[in-house]
């Protein structure tokens, strides 16, 4: 069985709890699941893990919970902001509905 795959622009991880925030809802019905985390670039598969994830707006995530985020550029508010922007694109705003994805390294 292949496993569902789950890319990052920036496939920097940490050593223990990571955090990825993701637009929308769609990896929240995979809460459970063993995934492969993907250079988006290299098509490499970094690391394999299981994901649990949690649902809400983004301006709803708790300020410290960013310290899990796997991109340094992202672990407070204005960063995650900036770089959801970039990938998003300006659809995505505060009121955005957003799932956490948290795994273990």
């Amino acid at each position: 069985m292949e496993l569902r795959q789950l890319y990052f622009d920036n496939p920097v991880m940490r050593k223990g709890l990571n955090l990825t925030v993701r637009n929308g809802q769609k990896w929240h019905s995979h809460n459970g699941e063993t995934v492969a985390l993907v250079d988006g670039f290299t098509g490499d598969i970094v690391e394999t893990v299981t994901i649990n994830t949690v649902v809400m707006t983004f301006e709803e995530i708790p300020e410290w919970v960013l310290q899990f985020e796997h991109d340094p550029d992202s672990q407070n508010p204005d960063g995650l902001f900036y770089t959801m922007r970039g990938i998003y694109g300006d659809t995505f705003n505060v009121d955005s509905v957003v799932t956490l994805v948290f795994f273990w390294i």
